[in-house]
């Protein structure tokens, strides 16, 4: 694989499309880099030595739509109606315009990939029509390569019902060489629900490369406030489904030590037990920091607000991903994360929970996080599955 090239399609707003192109630096000659963020571009230092095309490079633009979006989501959720699958289905009609400048088409021509990986799901649909677009133009015929992640994106279906963008998923999905899913229940997804060729779908952990972690010796923490760090999204006003925030007041107020992100929601928290740490830059992301930051807490949460539908019982999300470069407990909602649950591994970090008295009650007894930070996989064991596993990807994809 080292005599070959990549192009890597994805939003460098995402922690995933980080980790990839660290991973592909072991695997690949030469890597380009599309970023197809609409928040600007989220530089880190493991783009330095990157060809890089930024596909918004309008940050003006882009602040301006994203500010729109919030008020949107924000009246959205105050009506109750951010749920609705008719709203949902309403609002992603749209978003297959195609628009080839020419700058964009000779980056991409230029590259002349071996192979295209694209991240993440549907979020890239508008980016593979494009790309298809140039290649078909030149005469060339890169492999390309899809990491689901995450799936379904924009619509509120369960695991049995019928998905409403089922045709025309089913013709993005199949358009692809390669389909990368996290666990094997999202592969069963994928081939019985959207009609997916089973020969194309390859299962594979999106776990985060190991040189992202960096934790601090484990000291026990003999006070009786116990401390927990929550790493989702802390804009409570915008989504139902992100709006954890009785969950984590019930927590707090069992005096349990409970940290969260700084934003313009959180701030409004008067309570003696909810703690601000600052947003994470992409830098301290991927150098250890926020590994080493996670270390210290007695464990992370991860939580959403009324979800479980076929996107949590299949996908493998950032936050739980970001949680387990801190090498402690993880507390997950029982019955939901299934895709997770799929690896011996990851259950070494899981502790399940219906409510936040139950949480309360198991982070406060100490045999049982102690049984399990031991159960926890080393760093050394994290880095060697890690090295395995991708080889086996990359092998697979020669």
């Amino acid at each position: 694989m080292k005599n070959k090239s990549v192009l890597i399609v994805g939003s460098s707003n995402v922690l995933f499309t980080h980790s990839y192109i660290e991973t592909c630096k072991d695997n690949y000659n030469n890597i380009t880099y599309i970023d197809t963020g609409v928040n600007g571009f989220k530089k880190s230092n493991i783009l330095n030595n990157c060809d890089v095309f930024v596909v918004n490079k309008n940050g003006l633009k882009s602040k301006i739509l994203t500010r729109i979006k919030k008020y949107i989501k924000l009246i959205l959720k105050k009506i109750k109606l951010d749920r609705s699958k008719i709203i949902i289905n309403f609002l992603n009609l749209n978003k297959n315009n195609i628009s080839v400048c020419r700058e964009f088409e000779n980056f991409v021509v230029n590259a002349n990939p071996d192979h295209i990986i694209y991240l993440w799901s549907t979020t890239v649909r508008k980016e593979k029509l494009m790309i298809d677009d140039c290649f078909n133009k030149a005469g060339l015929n890169p492999i390309s390569i899809l990491v689901v992640n995450t799936y379904p994106v924009n619509t509120n279906c369960t695991l049995s019902e019928v998905n409403r963008f089922k045709y025309q998923d089913e013709k993005y999905f199949n358009s692809f060489n390669k389909i990368i899913c996290t666990s094997e229940i999202m592969k069963k997804y994928l081939i019985e629900q959207i009609d997916v060729k089973i020969d194309k779908c390859i299962v594979q952990c999106d776990m985060l490369h190991p040189s992202f972690i960096k934790t601090t010796e484990s000291v026990k923490n003999n006070n009786k406030e116990k401390k927990i760090v929550f790493l989702g999204n802390t804009d409570f006003s915008y989504r139902t489904i992100d709006d954890v925030k009785s969950l984590l007041l019930g927590i707090a107020n069992n005096n349990i030590e409970v940290w969260i992100m700084e934003s313009k929601d959180s701030l409004k928290i008067n309570h003696k037990n909810i703690k601000l740490f600052k947003p994470f830059n992409y830098d301290e992301m991927t150098n250890g920091k926020l590994s080493e930051f996670v270390s210290r807490f007695d464990a992370a949460i991860l939580a959403y607000n009324d979800l479980n539908n076929a996107r949590s019982n299949i996908s493998y999300p950032t936050r739980f991903a970001m949680a387990t470069l801190g090498m402690i407990p993880i507390f997950l909602e029982s019955s939901n994360y299934f895709a997770i649950e799929e690896y011996s591994f990851l259950r070494g970090f899981i502790i399940n929970y219906d409510d936040h008295e139950e949480l309360t009650s198991k982070l406060c007894n100490d045999k049982l996080l102690e049984s399990k930070k031991n159960g926890i996989i080393s760093y050394v064991d994290y880095e060697t599955l890690f090295n395995h596993s991708y080889k086996k990807l990359f092998d697979n994809l020669k």
